[in-house]
């Protein structure tokens, strides 16, 4: 007997799309928002921003300090992360299948009405220094930015994920604000939520919680050009 597909699709309206896969048999459920945009949709002049903000999405929002978000999500037991790569951002939560409404309306929160506060953004960019710091201490690391940097000059996928420390320094709040309009569309965005979740209800949270997204797709980003090495 075939294996039954568990993963299904809905794209909505404005562009915003859900995938949920079915996992009955477990108790627990994982979603995760996904960004199409990453380090190589940035200029020499805003390297680093895409993975700055992906810090700055958990200092508060319009109706969440940080530290309530954080114990908001404590408290339901519900974990939380993100990244970011040359491709994408991404921000994902796991918990108990009990605790799915809570995450979809925590993330959706987070990525229509962050507001990074000054003070915040200011105390971040040292933690972001400092992980630029133990990159470059860090032997395979660094050998992939050199070999990124080789393959790819004078290219956005040649340049790091963390970008330079001179550009954290100079990045305003106000370049953060335009960054997410530009960026973080409904068209640009996946929902994907995967365990033991009904899809209809993902959309329903989905429609409910997602419903400030700007709409539009941002431009595509430089196509890369691979040069190799010599």
């Amino acid at each position: 007997m075939a294996k039954a597909d568990t993963t299904r699709v809905t794209v909505l309206e404005n562009g915003f799309t859900i995938v949920t896969d079915s996992v009955p048999h477990v108790e627990t459920m994982s979603a995760g928002v996904y960004v199409g945009v990453g380090s190589k949709h940035e200029v020499p002049e805003n390297n680093g921003i895409s993975h700055f903000l992906e810090h700055l999405m958990f200092k508060g929002t319009k109706t969440r300090t940080a530290r309530g978000m954080i114990e908001e999500l404590e408290a339901a037991g519900i974990g939380v992360n993100a990244y970011t790569s040359k491709e994408i951002t991404t921000y994902h939560m796991s918990g108990l299948k009990e605790t799915l409404p809570k995450a979809v309306e925590v993330l959706a929160d987070m990525m229509q009405r962050s507001q990074f506060p000054q003070a915040d953004l200011d105390q971040e960019r040292e933690v972001v220094k400092q992980e630029i710091k133990r990159s470059e201490d860090n032997p395979s690391r660094h050998m992939s930015n050199q070999l990124f940097r080789q393959a790819y000059p004078d290219q956005p996928y040649g340049r790091t994920t963390l970008g330079p420390a001179e550009n954290i320094d100079e990045l305003t709040r106000e370049q953060f604000f335009a960054y997410v309009q530009e960026h973080y569309t409904a068209e640009n965005m996946v929902l994907a939520v995967s365990g033991n979740v009904d899809h209809d209800e993902v959309v329903r949270l989905a429609k409910q919680h997602f419903d400030e997204l700007p709409e539009g797709k941002p431009e595509p980003a430089e196509t890369p050009d691979y040069v190799g090495g010599y």
